[in-house]
């Protein structure tokens, strides 16, 4: 399943509308039966409803999604329930804990979640990398099928080949396959009267772990874990950007310009901060400021990696110059994503997020720092 993932992550970073977008960050988002979005559109809420038209791609992160309309490009979409219905007019990304789907899709879809359902009216035209738990696929994929999962259950058709890995799997009655099977499971593939595979079924069981040795922690449930945790820092920087864009640009734009600069104020700050917090718990009269300090220190740490990854995403998809709201959260998406892929890459990637944390802090502090100077020079203080 880590495969799956790390597919729908990086497709997510790469997803970046080439024409002009709108965005939407509010809790509940709603487009109506009757309007029609003439550009790509990126939202971000509690619960989004389309059920209108999108002339181009969507980009939604929410708790509950629906697509009911018509989308002429592709759909990138997280969230906890997802149920994508209509006219898809490229290819579908998601992944979220229930995802459903009864929509025509004229491409590929890649799609990670817990359960996953496809539904009898569903069509993919293009090819299908499925992962989850419990997975049912009662449509029809006219191209290949690839699924990484625990419990799968197929109804519906695969035009070509199908290559399934997974702890159980059943072709239920009316289930087709029109090329070769090849399913990698502990115990035989359940495949039961009126299903049919035209092509050949290749049988390989799992690799046995030896006696003895802890199996590793599943890189696909550390990925997710960390993009779970990240959700919260992408709503603060949402409103960050909302109350002070000005600031977050700067930020961004002095670790882009001064790296090393930042690397060691940020240094500084992470070392020397909490030696200072303990000082002033010396004393029952610096216990309130000791507290605060390490309030404004936590909290800052919290936020660190969003601008140094917000930092890099604007360097590679040249966002420096557009300092707008819509820019800087287009950055703030790509960031996280980006500061999530790094910061779980086995062996290093707990040192990459220092780093990171690092750039951001001093990145942070010397920005604060520069507001400071020009509101004193302008005897605002």
């Amino acid at each position: 399943m880590n495969k799956v993932l790390i597919a729908v992550l990086v497709v997510l970073l790469f997803t970046i509308p080439s024409r002009a977008f709108e965005l939407f960050c509010q809790e509940d988002i709603l487009v109506g039966a009757e309007e029609t979005i003439g550009e790509d559109l990126i939202v971000i809420g509690d619960k989004v409803k389309i059920k209108g038209k999108i002339k181009g791609d969507f980009i939604g992160i929410g708790r509950n999604i629906r697509c009911e309309g018509v989308i002429e490009d592709d759909v990138t979409v997280i969230g906890r329930d997802i149920d994508i219905k209509g006219d898809i007019g490229d290819g579908i990304r998601a992944a979220g804990e229930k995802i459903k789907t009864d929509a025509r899709i004229k491409g590929d879809v890649i799609i990670f979640g817990k359960s996953v359902e496809l539904f009898e009216n569903s069509l993919v035209k293009g090819d299908a990398v499925i992962g989850g738990e419990e997975i049912e696929i009662d449509g029809k994929i006219l191209q290949n099928l690839k699924v990484y999962g625990k419990k799968v259950k197929i109804r519906g058709e695969i035009a070509k080949d199908a290559k399934l890995r997974a702890e159980k799997i059943i072709l239920f009655p009316g289930a087709r396959i029109g090329g070769n099977l090849s399913y990698t499971c502990a115990n035989k593939i359940e495949i039961r009267d009126g299903a049919e595979v035209t092509g050949e079924t290749i049988w390989q069981k799992p690799v046995t772990k030896a006696k003895g040795i802890i199996a590793p922690k599943s890189y696909s449930k550390k990925l997710l874990k960390k993009s779970l945790l990240t959700l919260p820092v992408l709503l603060i920087g949402l409103i960050l950007i909302g109350i002070t864009p000005k600031q977050v640009h700067m930020t961004t734009d002095v670790i882009d310009k001064f790296p090393w600069k930042s690397f060691g104020a940020g240094f500084v700050f992470l070392v020397c901060i909490p030696v200072a917090a303990a000082i002033l718990f010396a004393t029952i009269i610096g216990i309130p400021l000791a507290l605060i300090t390490l309030l404004i220190y936590f909290s800052a740490l919290y936020v660190s990696k969003l601008f140094a990854g917000m930092s890099i995403a604007m360097k590679i998809f040249h966002l420096q110059d557009k300092p707008g709201r819509g820019s800087l959260a287009l950055a703030l998406i790509i960031g996280c994503v980006i500061v999530v892929i790094l910061s779980t890459i086995p062996k290093i990637g707990g040192f990459i997020g220092l780093l990171l944390i690092m750039f951001g802090l001093g990145g942070f502090v010397i920005s604060r720092w520069k507001t400071f100077i020009l509101a004193r020079e302008k005897g605002l203080i």
